[in-house]
């Protein structure tokens, strides 16, 4: 077997016998903890007809263990492993070999699926039968969890027929790999993968199918694809030399428009090979790579954009350099005047005040604008939250360990939440401090209440936190008109998910877990007195319904935390708290966060 040793799968059963199974490829070396979660995120599927392939490139750390841990309890995951390091491309291709089903997708060990992408990508794979692939959004995160971006951007949503989708993916960053589905047999007939495309040898599949096949991309976000020093996500460099393969295969497909791959060259030569050479311009020795810049030569003329190309970058060149010299032009004038006034002043003369203004102001203008950037970066940049202010919690170790406890239920979809997580754990541990129980209305997997119980730690004990939810998502018949706009996305991301939940508080007493809808859940809950609610159930009739039934119930200084009051799209819910409030004679604080606080001021005989 080539100094392979593997465990088997079924490699001779035909397409056919597999129907509608989605085979999910993951290569892998020696990324153990990035890979278990990568595991996990295939078996959270809402879709459960997967088979996942994991190719091993020979690890020397605990990938092994991982998966078999992962095999013992699922027999949809089949296990390959080399006996030595065959490189990454032919660990891909080897992967990519295994496919017998009429869909795959390519998942890198790094990166991880939301629970929703199988059920979306194969209901269009159903509803268009024609289309080659279709992908959804996948949002770009680092190593922390933080959105820094997505892909892909500049693109409509939509059907688009054959050759369109190719030159509209391109306008500026291409969809993520994780986030597509491929029919097998559309894939087959365009060429399988090319490892001599190199690392863009991913985009050189999708490209040469969405230039043959018609194309979907629908809007919900069903990936995250991981940014960390070991991706070469941000470099440009890195296109290269497979690019001028990719390039090659395309010119090779044949199609009824050759406008098409013209687009898809000029994207190519303005997105990627104008930043090397931009970057070359402005750093030669940091970015000398010779063989690198002669290879975006060579694909500039083999697309015949060398001339558009060279003219761009002199163009931008000649405006940067333009501005180089109105700043040096302005600093020649400021010590010119400094100098002169020092001469005058010699010679028994007074420069006024009046004289000296406008260039001082000039330099001012000039210079304090790098010092501004430097100095007032900001602290907090994720969660629809931006602030150059004190954001200290995030280098606080008890929060870290509290926020890394929630994340890992896998709440939160990689989304970076941090300081909506933090003023939760805050509240909760303000609120320990009075008698009365904790609860939580809206739980999904339970990434938020996992937090405050690590954050609260021996102060919970004595107390009972309530876990409300139904567990398996939203009903429809909840939903108002405008919230129901967003049930794709609730059906996506709210699933069946009890057992997790119990499992992730099977160590912790304290937790009760009732499932069931609200209000008439409220009957298995045991208190009169809580110091902490937290309402997150995403649509306003069953979030009322828990605040008339909870207020009441509130301790004096007690919180009502509402995780949705402030977002945008919350109108429904946002109104009613506000009525729900005025009714009280009190208002909802609005936190930047997205959330509403309410706290109880004093008991009363008559709380309404």
């Amino acid at each position: 077997m080539n100094g392979r040793s593997h465990q088997r799968c079924d490699d001779f059963t035909p397409i056919q016998q597999y129907g509608n199974t989605v085979t999910v490829i993951i290569p892998t070396y020696n990324r153990a903890r990035m890979l278990s979660r990568a595991i996990q995120s295939v078996q959270r599927q809402t879709y459960a007809n997967w088979m996942l392939i994991v190719v091993d490139n020979a690890s020397s750390d605990n990938t092994s263990s991982v998966v078999e841990e992962a095999m013992r309890n699922d027999a949809r995951i089949r296990y390959y492993r080399h006996s030595e390091n065959i490189g990454m491309l032919p660990n891909w291709e080897f992967g990519l070999s295994k496919v017998k089903t009429s869909y795959f997708c390519l998942l890198c060990d790094d990166d991880y699926l939301l629970p929703g992408f199988l059920k979306a990508a194969m209901h269009e794979m159903d509803h268009y039968p024609a289309i080659g692939l279709c992908f959804g959004i996948a949002y770009v995160v680092d190593g922390e969890g933080k959105r820094i971006g997505q892909a892909p951007n500049e693109m409509e949503k939509g059907y688009y027929e054959a050759g369109h989708g190719a030159a509209a993916m391109l306008k500026l960053q291409h969809p993520a790999t994780p986030a597509v589905l491929f029919r097998t047999e559309c894939l087959t007939s365009v060429g399988w993968f090319d490892p001599r495309s190199q690392y863009v040898a991913d985009l050189d599949m999708i490209l040469r199918v969405a230039l043959k096949y018609p194309i979907k991309f629908f809007d919900e976000v069903v990936a995250c694809y991981v940014v960390h020093s070991g991706n070469s996500f941000q470099d440009v460099s890195g296109w290269f030399p497979g690019l001028l393969n990719v390039i090659k295969n395309v010119k090779m497909i044949k199609t009824s428009d050759e406008s098409h791959k013209i687009k898809i060259f000029e994207s190519f030569s303005q997105n990627v090979i104008f930043q090397l050479l931009h970057q070359y311009v402005h750093h030669p020795l940091a970015s000398y790579k010779p063989g690198i810049i002669m290879n975006a030569m060579k694909c500039l003329a083999e697309t015949r954009q060398l001339g558009p190309t060279l003219l761009l970058l002199l163009s931008h060149e000649a405006r940067y350099l333009q501005t180089r010299i109105s700043r040096v032009w302005s600093k020649a004038l400021f010590w010119g005047y400094r100098i002169a006034k020092k001469i005058f002043s010699h010679a028994g003369y007074t420069v006024t005040v009046a004289a000296q203004k406008p260039v001082v102001e000039s330099i001012d203008a000039s210079t304090k604008v790098f010092s501004h950037l430097e100095m007032n970066s900001p602290s907090y940049d994720q969660d629809g939250l931006r602030t150059e202010h004190c954001a200290d919690f995030m280098k606080n170790r008890h929060f870290g360990e509290a926020y890394a406890a929630g994340e890992a239920t896998g709440s939160w979809g990689g989304a970076a939440i941090h300081w909506r997580v933090y003023i939760a754990c805050w509240l909760a541990e303000r609120a320990s401090h009075l008698e009365g129980d904790l609860i939580e209305c809206g739980v999904n997997r339970g990434g938020m209440a996992r937090a405050i119980v690590s954050y609260l730690g021996p102060k919970l004990k004595g107390r009972r936190f309530y876990l409300l939810d139904t567990y398996q998502g939203i009903p429809a018949s909840l939903l108002s008109e405008r919230e129901s706009r967003h049930s794709q996305s609730f059906r996506n991301n709210y699933t069946v998910c009890l057992h997790e939940v119990i499992n992730t508080f099977r160590p912790f007493p304290e937790v009760v877990i009732v499932q069931g809808l609200v209000p008439n859940s409220f009957q298995k809950v045991d208190s009169d007195k809580f110091c902490f609610v937290h309402i997150d159930m995403n649509n306003a009739r069953s979030e009322i319904a828990a605040a008339e039934y909870l207020w009441p119930k509130l301790v004096a200084g007690g919180f009502m935390l509402l995780d949705d009051y402030g977002w945008q799209i919350n109108v429904d819910q946002r109104t009613a708290f506000d009525r729900f409030a005025q009714e009280r004679d009190l208002t909802v604080l609005a936190l930047p966060t997205g959330q509403g606080l309410m706290m109880k001021i004093q008991d009363s005989s008559v709380d309404r």
